[in-house]
């Protein structure tokens, strides 16, 4: 199943999203990913809220986010980095400069943005719908082609974080 892109701007919303199908969601998520991931890709951590799941590899202000935002009826997958200003723009300078392989490997739909001085994250956003296994699976495949992309580039760059200084 292909997710329609964010300019699709027709109501797919699901309603109310019970909190047991937002734990199977994003439980979903993470399954699906140990399962599909290489060797030390799969040694994630992750934690998940209301309406989001962060995952990360060793240091948590640098992560992988799936959010299920029923203000916008949107599902981002995304990358965020949270550390700090240097830290931040050091790493959206990065991204900035792959910026069209990256779209190419991603898509259009694919954003990098920074929202503040010490937050960015480059990302993607889909219509919210009902969560069945092929969203989910839909998700999964999405998240792990960012983590498979992004994070031997967040990996190999070298970036000093604030817990390091």
């Amino acid at each position: 199943m292909k997710m329609a892109s964010s300019a699709d701007v027709r109501d797919t919303s699901p309603g109310v999203i019970t909190v047991v199908a937002r734990r199977r969601f994003f439980d979903g998520i993470v399954k699906s990913c140990r399962q599909s991931l290489p060797g030390d890709l799969r040694k994630f951590t992750h934690s998940g809220s209301f309406n989001l799941m962060k995952l990360w590899y060793g240091y948590q202000r640098v992560h992988f986010e799936v959010v299920l935002d029923q203000q916008i009826n949107r599902i981002e997958v995304g990358l965020h980095f949270e550390d700090g200003p240097a830290s931040t723009i050091a790493y959206l300078e990065l991204l900035d400069k792959r910026i069209l392989e990256l779209k190419e490997i991603f898509g259009h739909q694919m954003e990098l943005e920074r929202w503040t001085q010490s937050w960015g994250r480059i990302y993607e956003l889909h219509p919210l719908t009902d969560l069945t296994p092929d969203v989910i699976q839909t998700v999964a495949a999405r998240l792990d082609l960012y983590i498979r992309t992004l994070w031997p580039i967040v990996e190999n760059a070298g970036i000093v974080h604030l817990r390091e200084t």
